[in-house]
């Protein structure tokens, strides 16, 4: 189940949406963990191989260290993902394409296992963003887990993002905002355009997907004597 997809996207000439999908350990569909992404690309480049220099540097965003990055992302998410060759994808769409016509560019990648034990899977750290002017129509988001236990930190009693995973997060966004071959934007299907990222925040504070929540597999029924 994809659970960061908007609506059907409007036709955009140089315009690209992306889907990473991790794949849960149970490999099955309702249990993908998925972020959409959107870029744009200027002639003379061509969409195949901007899509593929998209797809590249979201590969990068999770798995390698950019600018004073400390750990890479993936190195905070949790158990939950499958490790298998290849399990991973990032889908590429060409929004030139009318919407029914669309076929995705598929780049498969590893995901690298992790021995730390994890948050619930519906656990997740905010990364929001904007484009110039800054409004609603003109913000997007993505919400990145499922997490394991080196996210968070205590503070004050609660359970927080930690600090350094903020500040990774803000690492990993500007290095794929200065990534080459495409321009990292905000697709508003309401104004049919996608504006460049200049801009994004990370609150202290986790957020949840409901949908990316576990299904309970067992019950406790109590009942009065």
């Amino acid at each position: 189940m994809f659970d960061d997809v908007p609506m059907a996207d409007p036709v955009i000439a140089n315009g690209i949406r992306a889907h990473v999908i991790l794949p849960g350990v149970s490999d099955l569909p309702e249990d993908r963990f998925v972020t959409t992404w959107a870029a744009t690309y200027t002639d003379p480049t061509t969409y195949a191989a901007a899509a593929d220099d998209f797809a590249a540097a979201l590969v990068v965003f999770f798995t390698a260290l950019s600018g004073t990055q400390v750990t890479a992302l993936w190195d905070y998410m949790g158990p939950h993902i499958s490790t298998a060759t290849d399990a991973c994808e990032v889908r590429t769409y060409d929004l030139e394409d009318p919407p029914e016509g669309r076929e995705p560019t598929i780049v498969p990648f590893t995901w690298s296992d992790t021995d730390q034990d994890p948050l619930p899977a519906e656990v997740a750290v905010v990364n929001s963003f904007h484009g110039t002017p800054r409004s609603r129509r003109n913000t997007g988001r993505v919400y990145i887990g499922p997490l394991n236990q080196i996210a968070g930190e205590e503070s004050g009693g609660d359970l927080r993002p930690a600090d350094v995973l903020r500040s990774d997060l803000v690492q990993a966004s500007l290095g794929l905002v200065g990534a080459s071959g495409f321009t990292w934007g905000v697709l508003s299907p309401t104004l049919a355009a996608i504006t460049p990222v200049a801009g994004g925040f990370i609150d202290n504070a986790f957020d949840t997907q409901r949908r990316r929540g576990l299904d309970a597999t067992t019950r406790n029924v109590w009942s009065v004597p």
